[in-house]
């Protein structure tokens, strides 16, 4: 029977123990003058206590309860520091006590109804604009270097029909291109009785073209010689050679195509005004020959370009 007795004492001691170290509630009341009989902190938190047993054990957050009074009418003011949370109540009547079980009623409420703070929600990030491939661009063509030789047939030149060579050498951008070369026409036999007159041409060009179209070009050249026409007579009493300058401004239409890689084929037809008239004549027997004042030059050449 002792034992028992011991072992009751024991519990009770221990329930009295830990009814003793529950916590209570941050609770801070402010009370105006006019609002002194409004209920304390203590009186407030056995009030919510009477209301919802023992729900005040497990509230967290700090509370904060500001009376006051002003034309007859209380008013309460309830804020949740720690969530936070707020909430207004008013009473009219000469007496505080309703509008403190009010009170007391709300806390209650609200210690069964926190929440710890959570971290707001990350900011919202508007997805970037979707990529939208840009196709790129096309490579341009490489400058590059030419070389090419061919022949062709110089009409009014030196006679009215004679053969020509032709080379050039130079560099190609797209569309454009210019080339520095030179054009032989070989001695040609005039004859002017009793004799005869041997006149050939020798001369440097420059010409820059400008062209349409891939791969075969459409295109027109400017074209500007500069040489030396030399005449030599035979089968007279007194021979002997001559040479003159000679210098021409030209106009040339032109055909280009592939051949096989980095080989080309060139096609052209040119007009040549020559800047002074020259002709070739034997003093008491005549002229062998008189340039017209525009001749022609028609050229087929291959060209060898680097890659």
């Amino acid at each position: 029977m002792r034992g028992s007795s011991a072992g009751l004492l024991v519990v009770l001691a221990l329930t009295t123990a830990a009814l003793d170290a529950r916590a209570d509630p941050t609770l801070e009341v402010i009370r105006t003058d006019e609002a002194l009989q409004c209920p304390d902190s203590a009186e407030l938190l056995e009030l919510a206590s009477q209301v919802q047993g023992s729900v005040a054990s497990s509230a967290l957050h700090a509370y904060r309860v500001s009376f006051e009074r002003t034309s007859h009418v209380y008013r309460a003011e309830i804020v949740d520091d720690s969530a936070p949370r707020t909430r207004h109540l008013e009473d009219v009547g000469p007496e505080c006590a309703p509008l403190g079980r009010a009170v007391a009623l709300a806390l209650a409420t609200m210690w069964g109804t926190e929440q710890m703070p959570t971290a707001p929600p990350p900011p919202v990030v508007a997805a970037p604009p979707p990529v939208v491939p840009v196709p790129a661009p096309k490579p341009r063509p490489p400058t590059r270097w030419l070389l090419s030789a061919g022949g062709g047939i110089a009409l009014g030149i030196v006679r009215n029909t004679a053969p020509a060579l032709v080379a050039d050498s130079g560099f190609e951008h797209p569309h454009f291109s210019w080339a520095l070369g030179g054009m032989w026409v070989p001695p040609q036999s005039l004859p002017l009785a009793p004799g005869t007159i041997d006149v050939q041409l020798l001369a440097a060009s420059v010409r820059g073209c400008a062209w349409v179209l891939e791969p075969t070009h459409l295109g027109l050249c400017a074209r500007l010689l500069g040489g030396e026409l030399l005449a030599r007579s035979s089968g007279y009493d007194s021979d002997g050679q001559q040479s003159r300058p000679w210098l021409a401004f030209g106009l040339e239409a032109f055909v280009q195509g592939p051949l096989f890689p980095h080989l080309r084929y060139r096609a052209g037809v040119a007009a040549l005004a020559p800047l002074r008239e020259e002709s070739f004549s034997i003093q008491n027997l005549g002229t062998a020959y008189t340039p017209p004042p525009i001749g022609a030059l028609f050229t087929l050449a291959v060209e060898l370009s680097t890659p």
